[in-house]
């Protein structure tokens, strides 16, 4: 399985309600993907394909990994 769509099934199984709607569902999905593009853009732009990753560019990534576990608590807490 890929990466992306062990995410997804994670999530939806996780984060969606029992029930959802057909349309629900497949606007999630879309949203999750096109998250994870822009994400994966911003962080190519970011680090070069032929550069080391600097102290700045880790300290991105760590910035990158602590709002995304935010936002995973805030989802279950229900704030998000």
């Amino acid at each position: 399985m890929k990466l992306l769509e062990t995410a997804w099934k994670e999530y939806e199984t996780k984060t969606l309600p029992p029930g959802v709607s057909k349309v629900q569902l497949v606007e999630t999905r879309r949203a999750f993907y096109t998250g994870a593009r822009a994400l994966l853009t911003g962080l190519l732009n970011v680090f070069g394909p032929d550069k080391e990753p600097t102290e700045s560019d880790l300290a991105i990534m760590d910035g990158v990994q602590e709002e995304l576990d935010q936002f995973y608590k805030d989802i279950s807490e229900g704030r998000a």
